[in-house]
């Protein structure tokens, strides 16, 4: 059996493995400190997303309304 073949081959892939693992662990990393700096944005601008919610609904409101309605009058409708 040729052992000189594979010679240092296991010490080359685990030292790839390594640095893909550690490659990927700071990507995690990095990802949860980016979800939760948009979360900490997002719970910051809350109050102000409800507020124009509500003044976009009031205005819709006012538009839309019929200011002079018109009664039917027949008899049953």
């Amino acid at each position: 059996m040729n052992t000189e073949k594979y010679a240092g081959k296991a010490n080359i892939a685990g030292r790839r493995m390594l640095w893909k693992v550690i490659i990927l662990v700071f990507a995690l990393i990095a990802g949860g400190v980016i979800a939760k700096a948009v979360g900490s944005f997002l719970v910051a601008i809350t109050g102000v997303v409800i507020f124009l919610w509500i003044l976009l609904s009031g205005f819709i409101l006012y538009f839309f309304r019929d200011p002079t309605p018109v009664v039917p009058s027949l008899p049953g409708i």
